[in-house]
C-alpha cells in the first residue's frame, strides 16, 4: 500500500463507527429521516448484528495496525488522529509538541504502519 491508501484505510475507521451507531439505532427502532425512496429492504436484527460484528472486526484490525508502529510518538499521534478523530492541531496541543513536529510524527507513523 502506498501512503495515500494507508491514510484512506485509517480514515475508514470513522465510517465504521458511524455505521455501527446507525445499526445500533436501527436495532433499537429509531429510524433516520428518509428523504427518498428506499433502495433496499429492511434488514433483520440478526443481519444487523452480523454486519456490526464484521465492522467491529475491521476496526480492531485498524487499531492493531496502529499498535504496530514502533515510534511511540507517531503511534500516539495516529491514535489521536484516527481513533479519537482529533485534528493534528488538537493533537499537537495534547502531546505538547509543535504542529510541525506533530505533523512529522504523523507522516512517520503512516510510513511505519504495516497493513
Amino acid at each position: 500500500m502506498d501512503y495515500n491508501e494507508k491514510v484512506e484505510y485509517l480514515k475508514s475507521y470513522r465510517d465504521k463507527c458511524d455505521r455501527i451507531a446507525f445499526i445500533d439505532n436501527q436495532m433499537m427502532g429509531i429510524k433516520a429521516i428518509n428523504y427518498g425512496p428506499s433502495l433496499g429492504g429492511h434488514k433483520t436484527i440478526s443481519q444487523y448484528m452480523a454486519e456490526k460484528q464484521g465492522l467491529m472486526n475491521e476496526m480492531e484490525e485498524i487499531e492493531s495496525a496502529i499498535d504496530t508502529v514502533s515510534n511511540e510518538k507517531a503511534r500516539l499521534v495516529l491514535g489521536y488522529r484516527f481513533l479519537q478523530f482529533r485534528s493534528l492541531n488538537e493533537t499537537s496541543k495534547l502531546i505538547n509538541y509543535s504542529y510541525s513536529q506533530t505533523k512529522r510524527f504523523y507522516k512517520e507513523g503512516i510510513k511505519l504502519i504495516e497493513i
